[in-house]
């Protein structure tokens, strides 16, 4: 097997479910040659994902001088940029996705964390380039594990069982 194309709304769509089906992930940020993974609370609007931090913290910083993230989420990777969003309050989507996708913690963190008198507080937004998601089991008609790759930018969705065709369709990785 090389390579299996598949249904792009098919796969988006199981990537939304997947991606709302959790709530905690490791978001990794860097600047120049310091890189940090740190572990974060995390809501889903679709395929936007959305956490919060201080202003004052490393990943705050390394995302103003560099917005390329990644967030690895169980058996998911999102590739994607980082926007820097302002409290959570003033951010209606991701008032709207906590309070739909997580209403126990938004209850929690709405007298906490999301209060006007958490000043320093931000909201981090995630738009993915590419999602990638390991498959152990059989899927898309696939006996073997594979990997599943949304490729949100040119809206494209494909198996593959080896990453080296991953790493061979990405320009960085054949440079």
């Amino acid at each position: 097997m090389s390579q299996i194309e598949v249904p792009y709304e098919e796969m988006k769509n199981e990537m939304v479910k997947e991606l709302l089906k959790h709530n905690f992930g490791f978001l990794a940020t860097s600047e120049q040659d310091n890189v940090r993974a740190g572990n974060m609370w995390m809501v889903s609007d679709g395929l936007t994902l959305y956490c919060f931090t201080w202003l004052k913290t490393r990943k705050y910083k390394q995302i103003m001088a560099n917005p390329n993230v990644a967030f690895a989420i169980d058996n998911l990777q999102v590739e994607g940029v980082a926007s820097l969003k302002g409290h959570p309050l003033d951010v209606p989507e991701f008032i709207k996705a906590y309070k739909e996708n997580q209403p126990d913690a938004y209850e929690r963190r709405s007298r906490t964390y999301f209060a006007r008198s958490e000043t320093d507080v931000r909201v981090i937004e995630i738009a993915p380039k590419r999602i990638c998601r390991y498959r152990g089991k059989r899927s898309y008609n696939i006996p073997v594990a594979h990997f599943d790759i949304l490729d949100v930018v040119k809206r494209e969705a494909y198996s593959i069982r080896d990453m080296d065709l991953f790493y061979a369709r990405t320009p960085a990785y054949r440079e």
